[in-house]
């Protein structure tokens, strides 16, 4: 178990839903204002006849917020990743692979943590600039 507690793409969902049953009702209270017609002796903002496309926003707008917000929450699309500039990424494929260490952490230190991968014998252990 990860016991993640991150709940920001739900929140996402929860608002893009929010907004997107909004936008339907001013969009349709909008059209209704602007350009009244009178069917069958009904009135002009019958919200039953609005539950369809309000709906179907809601759904929309509920699925693609978080979505659009999770990638952005995870910072992609990154165009350009430092380990692509190593000289021989060309040769991960099927049967290689890299291992990739990022420096963040403030207890990193590339000489020790080069010299306990050399000591696993790789075929390379190469530094690659942020």
């Amino acid at each position: 178990m990860l016991h993640l507690q991150d709940s920001r793409v739900r929140v996402l969902g929860l608002a893009g839903g929010i907004f997107g049953f909004a936008v339907a009702l001013a969009m349709q209270s909008y059209t209704n204002f602007s350009y009244p017609i009178e069917v069958g002796g009904r009135p002009l903002y019958a919200l039953s006849a609005f539950a369809v496309v309000a709906f179907e926003l809601t759904v929309l707008f509920g699925a693609l917020v978080p979505a659009i917000g999770m990638l952005a929450l995870n910072g992609l699309p990154r165009l350009n990743y430092p380990v692509l500039a190593a000289s021989r990424f060309h040769l991960a494929s099927k049967d290689r692979f890299f291992l990739c260490i990022k420096a963040a952490d403030a207890r990193f230190d590339a000489r020790a943590t080069e010299r306990f991968l050399k000591a696993l014998a790789p075929c390379s252990v190469e530094l690659v600039g942020a």
